[in-house]
């Protein structure tokens, strides 16, 4: 390999690292913020609202479900924070790209 590539690849690989820490440095900020300044009491905040008494998602948990599609979260991971079946939360979430447009992940 010549010198000025491998020195080029050094600085590409520097500047990632750098991009990293940045990126990790911001996401702490911005949950620190959003910690700070989220009302206790605000609409979806707190787990027990999304779901009705007898179990099914209230309309609460239906608009944080869908936020949760939108930022792109795992149907697992969502699954878990309502404390439901993976196939409930991939049902609801056809339904809302059928609603909404949005395209259905495609996962290589």
């Amino acid at each position: 390999m010549k010198p000025i590539v491998f020195a080029q690849l050094k600085a590409i690989q520097a500047d990632a690292h750098a991009a990293k820490k940045a990126q990790d440095a911001l996401v702490v900020r911005i949950d620190a913020m959003v910690a700070e300044h989220s009302p206790k009491d605000a609409a979806g905040s707190n787990p027990e609202d999304w779901k009705r008494p007898d179990g099914r998602i209230s309309d609460v948990g239906a608009l944080v479900m869908e936020g949760m599609f939108a930022s792109d979260r795992p149907v697992g991971e969502i699954a878990k924070d309502f404390k439901c079946s993976p196939s409930a939360v991939s049902h609801r979430k056809k339904l809302w790209e059928a609603r909404t447009g949005a395209q259905p992940d495609v996962q290589a």
